[in-house]
């Protein structure tokens, strides 16, 4: 965080090792573990900047210049898994659903992971298209209740102003040093958004509920018929 981004060489090298299990820990296997380990360095960094280093270990066997790039490849990824994570736990709060089983966890994971997936689609296009049309990316009905709840027009919403309403259903106060950068690249703002995005949500599915209600008065219940 906080950190400016800039082009830089690497270095790579590579090898196999295995590692020992703990001694004093009876739960471990008694098995010794191969892995290939590879790291990644930087020689000559600017001026007071740190060296990048990585250390990485992987069970994937490496046994070439051309996999050896692939897994940093692979490693690059981790932040935007990490903001994935980041939207399940703060924003949609996962962990505190107090689910019993683990069936249950699942069928939470499959409605939540996709919104947790499309959090981080629209924060991409906030940071690199932020003028562009929402209605061109942003669903309909979504863009439609947030217009209403924001008093915009949908027509006229960009991407950018379709992150900051809902941001500010998160808390996002919007105050005058807060500029569209601080928005896009901060994680708790993110966290917020993902908060937000719930609560859209559940205003959504609780409309669409009553909807079938009014239109079913006969049957079970929404639950009976979208379960």
């Amino acid at each position: 965080m906080g950190t400016k981004p800039r082009w830089t060489q690497l270095q790579v090298a590579f090898g196999q090792m295995t590692l020992l299990p703990p001694r004093n820990e009876p739960r471990a296997s008694k098995d010794p573990i191969r892995v290939w380990v590879i790291r990644v360095w930087e020689e000559q960094a600017p001026e007071g900047e740190e060296p990048l280093e990585w250390i990485l270990l992987t069970s994937v066997p490496t046994t070439t210049l051309e996999e050896a790039w692939e897994r940093v490849d692979w490693y690059g990824h981790r932040w935007l898994a990490e903001d994935y994570h980041q939207c399940l736990k703060s924003g949609c709060r996962i962990e505190e659903r107090q689910l019993q089983s683990v069936a249950g966890l699942i069928r939470l994971l499959g409605l939540l992971s996709p919104l947790a997936v499309r959090l981080l689609q629209i924060r991409g296009y906030a940071r690199s298209e932020p003028e562009r049309p929402a209605h061109e990316v942003i669903e309909p009905l979504m863009l439609a209740v947030l217009a209403e709840r924001s008093g915009q027009a949908p027509a006229t919403m960009t991407v950018g102003t379709f992150w900051t309403e809902v941001a500010r259903l998160g808390g996002y106060l919007a105050r005058s040093h807060d500029g569209p950068a601080f928005l896009a690249n901060h994680l708790e703002r993110l966290a917020l958004f993902a908060n937000a995005c719930f609560r859209v949500f559940t205003l959504l599915f609780t409309s669409v509920c009553n909807m079938w209600v009014r239109i079913r008065p006969e049957g079970r219940g929404p639950q009976a018929a979208l379960w």
